[in-house]
């Protein structure tokens, strides 16, 4: 089957308008005389003759003998791609009958994987931004949104066009590493060295003011190189409360920014930020890297794309259905596709599932304890989040607390003030504060 970028490709774009109206109703279940009705010609071998130019445009073309064998093959990436399309009736018929389930537990959602959930152009925008010069892509979403996920298939697209990958989290570093900036940037150096198989002996050695690393990094490693480069920076605010390193670093990464502007050299960088919250540290305009580039803000999915998921799970449910599964839990990717996941086990029932989400029994029970175990290793960041979880009304805390609860997922903004993110954590998190 074709991936979801080679999907993107091709559909809408590449069917013309008749193609749109034959593939709309086919989709739909129509009968061949029902469409050649609707698209106005008396013949049923026209209808025949679209689908089958259709199916070619996706690589399904019928064998000697075989007749219509790609129709149901259309509908199977029809179903894992663009679910809302499809007549469930067809799922049922001709779609995937052997439907590996994925527990959001074992990670981001792979590259071909049917429960990728598109995010309306966001996608095609990135790989966009990441094929020009000099780009920077600052992707900014709480935890458990997608990150990750969306960044496997930037990286995927950078790797088709032969890009040279760096990948770093800063979660690898220490506490001993990111208190020191100068540490912080050797750190920094050699990970890039080592994933390029640059040589990185002189890096202990160096001087690493901001001069400095502006002129090795030009000299020792844009230099060697002859390929595109796309530096991810992952979990970026594991930087933000040492004040010292994260303003060095950022106005670091706002300098190499700026000089792919301006020398041929430095065009050929391109950087990916991925960051759960906003900088708790001020910087001056013209040496942040968090004001340049394009922000890529991730956020909660909406009716649509929750019904979407759960017809590639073979899940039947009502809009109805959907409207009270999103009452308690938002349109939450986690915590949506965790009910799916459950659901098409048949390990629990839509109705139990509503009735248990917010107690330590329920399906949310280990996430929301792991949560609650959190909370107990910050008293401050604790007590702030029972002033919101407590409240009927939308409550103003200081603005890096408020950062910090934003970073858990655990809490929004409602204009200028936060509120539990979704009735689970409210119902859940008030009960153990009583």
């Amino acid at each position: 089957m074709i991936t979801q970028e080679q999907f993107n490709a091709i559909y809408p774009e590449q069917l013309n308008s008749k193609q749109h109206s034959v593939l709309k109703l086919f989709l739909q279940d129509k009968s061949e005389q029902a469409i050649a009705k609707a698209i106005k010609v008396n013949d049923k071998s026209s209808v025949r003759y679209h689908i089958s130019n259709i199916c070619k445009l996706f690589g399904l073309e019928n064998q000697e003998g075989n007749h219509y064998w790609q129709r149901p093959e259309l509908i199977e990436i029809f179903a894992k791609y663009k679910p809302e399309l499809v007549n469930l009736k067809l799922i049922d018929n001709g779609g995937d009958n052997n439907l590996i389930l994925e527990s959001p537990d074992d990670g981001p959602v792979g590259l071909n994987s049917a429960f990728y959930v598109v995010r309306g152009y966001t996608e095609t925008d990135c790989y966009q931004q990441i094929e020009k010069s000099g780009a920077l892509l600052r992707i900014k979403a709480p935890s458990k949104m997608g990150k990750t996920s969306l960044l496997i298939r930037i990286l995927h697209h950078a790797e088709e066009q032969d890009y040279k990958i760096v990948r770093l989290n800063l979660r690898d570093t220490g506490v001993s590493i990111l208190e020191n900036k100068s540490d912080f940037l050797k750190w920094v150096f050699k990970n890039i060295c080592e994933q390029l198989d640059l040589d990185f002996q002189w890096i202990e050695s160096s001087d690493f003011d901001e001069s400095k690393c502006k002129f090795n990094f030009q000299l020792k490693i844009l230099k060697e190189i002859q390929k595109p480069i796309v530096l991810i920076l992952e979990e970026l605010e594991q930087v933000f409360p040492y004040t010292e390193t994260v303003t060095t670093f950022a106005s670091l990464l706002r300098s190499w920014h700026e000089e792919s502007k301006k020398m041929e050299i430095w065009k050929k960088l391109r950087m990916v930020l991925l960051y759960s919250t906003n900088i708790y540290v001020k910087l001056p305009d013209k040496q942040s890297p968090f004001n340049v580039g394009v922000p890529v803000d991730l956020t909660e999915f909406n009716s649509k794309a929750v019904q979407d998921l759960a017809v590639r799970h073979q899940l039947k449910l009502t809009e109805n259905q959907i409207t009270q599964l999103m009452t308690i839990i938002g349109g939450f990717p986690y915590l949506v596709r965790l009910a799916f996941y459950r659901l098409a086990r048949q390990e629990i029932s839509f109705e139990q599932l509503l009735i248990t989400a917010s107690k330590d029994d329920g399906i949310y029970g280990h996430y929301l304890r792991n949560h609650w175990a959190d909370l107990q290793d910050n008293i401050e960041l604790k007590t702030a989040f029972k002033e919101v979880i407590m409240s009927d009304n939308p409550v103003k805390l200081e603005q890096i607390l408020e950062f910090k609860l934003v970073a858990t997922s655990l809490v929004k903004y409602e204009g200028n003030s936060l509120i539990p993110s979704c009735h689970l954590y409210r119902d859940y998190f008030r009960e153990k504060f009583l």
